[in-house]
């Protein structure tokens, strides 16, 4: 007898559709902790971002901002575009 498997909503071999607004605010009413974590991992996570970026585009690391520029809000803001 064969098993069925759910990956998040999506069918195996294709990847997960990208996050909205709305199923954040769900994930983060249902854990807040999610929420507190992120912001408090902001800054680290920015940092291993700059290196995968380094990686990627072969640009020094003077090219990066030394701090994120963003606030957390306005990370998670879909509406945001900086200027």
């Amino acid at each position: 007898m064969g098993s069925f498997s759910r990956i998040s909503g999506s069918e195996v071999g294709k990847p997960p559709s990208p996050p909205t607004a709305t199923n954040l605010e769900h994930i983060f009413e249902q854990s807040p902790s999610l929420l507190q974590n992120g912001r408090e991992q902001l800054s680290e996570l920015y940092s291993e971002a700059v290196s995968v970026a380094i990686i990627e585009t072969g640009l020094p690391r003077e090219c990066f901002p030394a701090q994120c520029p963003y606030t957390f809000g306005q990370i998670m803001d879909f509406d945001f575009l900086p200027e």
